[in-house]
């Protein structure tokens, strides 16, 4: 990425960042503590999103999502993983293409009320589930839940050994 790229994306986080700090001062403000608050721990628990993305040891992998998400701050990004962690470093150039086959499909079908859900389970093999839900239908079902949910679309579901 060259250094006008770089630039430009920082600014775009940057002003995302404080529209959500802006948001939430307002709500402050007019003494709406419910709505600050459900505001904060939503801020709160994109942070953490992203911070437990950049643990991931595949720097091509998370970088290509996490650009994404700056060009797309109207998808709520979800991330987790299961199982005892693992190397992903000789799979990141192969994730990376991947992820980015997941991308091209969630633009064509992305809106305001979009979620991207990225499960990376570390066992028996390495494998990545990404699922697109609508942000309401998340509100009502948990994509962790074991039963089957048609308001649910599981996208692509890579594996690597």
């Amino acid at each position: 990425m060259d250094t006008e790229t770089f630039l430009n994306t920082m600014k775009l986080y940057r002003h995302k960042l404080l529209n959500e700090l802006q948001v939430i001062h307002g709500y402050q403000s007019m003494n709406m503590k419910e709505e600050s608050m459900d505001k904060l721990n939503h801020f709160i628990d994109e942070l953490n999103t992203e911070r437990a993305l950049q643990s991931l040891d595949a720097p091509e992998y998370v970088s290509r999502i996490l650009l994404w998400k700056i060009d797309h701050p109207e998808v709520r990004l979800h991330f987790k993983t299961t199982g005892e962690t693992q190397p992903l470093r000789t799979y990141d150039k192969a994730m990376e293409q991947d992820v980015q086959s997941v991308i091209d499909q969630v633009e064509e079908v992305v809106q305001e009320d979009t979620s991207l859900w990225i499960h990376l389970s570390y066992q028996p093999e390495i494998q990545i589930d990404y699922i697109i839900t609508d942000v309401e239908k998340d509100k009502q079902n948990d994509p962790e839940n074991e039963t089957e949910n048609d308001l649910q679309k599981i996208v692509f579901q890579y594996r690597y050994k």
